[in-house]
């Protein structure tokens, strides 16, 4: 593979995609910074200088990811209009685009084993970068809740939870082909995808 150069002081940036392109083709497993250092062409000692072991590289992967899926879904929120349900409904579909268009990320970020295992500054950048996407949809159920929009004796937290593992288990379905619908099978797929949204929020709202 061709040697990528970076521009003085975009070298976090440069390890940073290098970084994502090596997961995408060889998966964690063959994940080392010596190898990441050579396609962003650098020298094998530079990634040491921003990130002291491979899991720092791998945690910052998975924060940035968080935020870019916590942008998308403030997003989202913002364009579905006022009332919560339907900023919710947005968020579902918004959450399974994202792992349909960064795969590799998207299977990086729920790897806890490999991600978020400890108490190091760069795990605790990707627990805080997760709490925030999440945050997102708490805060549209704790104001459906607050507007009695939710059903008696469901709170807001539990709401949140069983619409977050309902689109995060269909991502996974399509991302592994076991529903028979491919990733880039963006109409079949977003039919199912507000399917399930629509069926998890009339389990919910009163």
């Amino acid at each position: 593979m061709a040697r990528r150069s970076y521009h003085h002081g975009n070298l976090r940036r440069a390890l940073l995609d290098a970084g994502l392109e090596l997961l995408a083709e060889r998966g964690i497993e063959g994940f080392t910074l010596r190898e990441v250092a050579r396609r962003a062409g650098v020298s094998h000692a530079a990634p040491y200088h921003h990130f002291p072991h491979r899991d720092d590289l791998v945690r910052a992967i998975v924060a940035e990811s968080f935020d870019l899926l916590g942008n998308g879904l403030s997003t989202a929120a913002a364009t579905a209009g006022r009332e919560p349900m339907d900023r919710i409904a947005a968020m579902g579909r918004a959450y399974v685009s994202f792992a349909l268009d960064h795969p590799e990320r998207y299977r990086l970020m729920f790897r806890t084993d490999q991600s978020r295992s400890d108490d190091s500054p760069a795990a605790t950048d990707a627990d805080e970068a997760g709490a925030r996407a999440f945050g997102t949809l708490m805060s549209a159920f704790q104001e459906a809740a607050d507007r009695e929009l939710l059903r008696d004796g469901v709170e807001a937290g539990t709401a949140a939870i069983t619409a977050w593992s309902s689109v995060h288990g269909l991502a996974s379905l399509v991302l592994e082909g076991s529903l028979g619908i491919r990733p880039d099978q963006r109409e079949r797929a977003g039919q199912l995808i507000d399917e399930v949204v629509g069926l998890v929020l009339d389990g919910v709202r009163r």
